[in-house]
């Protein structure tokens, strides 16, 4: 029983560091993109934030530093379903929206490869891959919102479940709108261009992403202190 009790009491501050670790990585991933997103149009003048999509920096000198954001935070991402599993483990829901999450962040690591033929323009296969982001949203809203769900029936976490479900249903709209635009041409919102409403839905998640990080450090640093003082 007490050689139990301390194998138990060693793995536990373990355990807090590995959702510590999780959640720097998925935070540092988001804020990667974020920085990388407000730079880059700095050093291609001919690119609009307003008019342009995201995706459009892929293209240029530099796309090779948005394809690395990219990367940065679908590993961030998936970092995080990782951390909010383990943290929420035994709760309906909990399985399917981690898993959900975890699809989005494969599907927004996969927009960043470009493949460009000899006038730099992109190839079908590159086409093909960045369109994989487009389910990838879908996943990411799905995700969030069950997620909310989970996060209400759970101590650690309820207190993030209001600004969860409201930044779900937030990228909901902003994606109908989006959807709007493509099919009947028409915007909820006049004078908003294309670029600001991508950024719009894009910054919700991302900012879901960094929130949700930084909820699972604190969780992580509560286990550990928890762990230590007990």
């Amino acid at each position: 029983m007490i050689k139990q009790a301390l194998m138990k009491s060693k793995s536990l501050p373990r355990q807090a560091g590995r959702l510590g670790g999780l959640a720097l990585l998925g935070i540092s991933g988001q804020a990667f993109f974020v920085l990388v997103v407000a730079l880059l149009p700095f050093f291609q003048p001919d690119y609009s934030s307003v008019d342009h999509a995201i995706s459009r920096l892929l293209i240029g000198p530099y796309g090779f530093v948005l394809s690395a954001a990219l990367f940065a935070s679908g590993l961030g991402s998936l970092a995080l379903a990782v951390g909010i599993r383990k943290t929420t483990r035994g709760i309906r829901g909990s399985r399917l929206g981690s898993v959900l999450i975890g699809l989005w962040a494969i599907c927004f690591a996969l927009a960043g490869i470009v493949f460009t033929d000899a006038e730099g323009d992109p190839t079908e296969i590159a086409l093909a891959l960045h369109a994989a982001v487009l389910p990838g949203f879908v996943f990411a809203f799905a995700g969030i919102l069950l997620l909310s769900g989970v996060f209400a029936r759970d101590a650690r976490w309820f207190s993030f479940y209001p600004v969860s479900l409201a930044l779900g249903f937030a990228a909901l709209v902003g994606f109908a709108d989006a959807i709007a635009i493509l099919v009947e041409g028409e915007n909820f919102i006049e004078g908003l261009g294309p670029g600001i409403i991508q950024r719009v839905i894009v910054g919700t998640v991302v900012l879901w992403m960094m929130l949700a990080g930084i909820r699972l450090r604190y969780i992580a640093k509560s286990s550990r202190f928890t762990t230590l003082s007990g």
